[in-house]
């Protein structure tokens, strides 16, 4: 199976980032049908959004015709992208198609940046187990 990662990095959410961002997600759009909407009434192609639709919220699931693309702007909680990712859990799904996920350090952090009614204490004591290493 051939394995494709799209990996985007722009600076500060700058007019420019989301510039950047947008023509990235809307190439992906011609090449793999890639859909979004802030309802199922307002579902449809990336290429069909208004400018900086990325500003709208800072994570995006997407649908395309391989399979889902998530768009992750920021996460509350985690600082620099580069120090995420080389903590990052290298794993495979079940059909042997690599990835990528946060580090049980990073869902902690993220987790303990939300506020206090957002935070999920099943998760909370889990993931410090995990990183204790208990």
């Amino acid at each position: 199976m051939d394995k494709r990662f799209i990996t985007v990095r722009c600076g500060e959410d700058t007019l420019a980032g989301f510039e950047l961002k947008q023509a990235l997600i809307t190439g992906c759009d011609y090449g793999l049908g890639a859909e979004w909407g802030e309802s199922d009434h307002e579902w449809g192609p990336v290429a069909q959004r208004q400018p900086r639709w990325l500003a709208k919220q800072t994570v995006f699931c997407l649908t395309s015709d391989l399979g889902a693309i998530d768009v992750v702007r920021r996460v509350k909680g985690l600082g620099d992208w580069n120090e995420c990712r080389a903590r990052a859990y290298r794993g495979k799904t079940a059909s042997d198609v690599e990835y990528l996920g946060l580090s049980d350090e990073d869902m902690l952090r993220a987790e303990e940046a939300l506020e206090k009614s957002g935070q999920r204490r099943f998760r909370l004591d889990g993931l410090r187990k995990a990183v204790q290493g208990d």
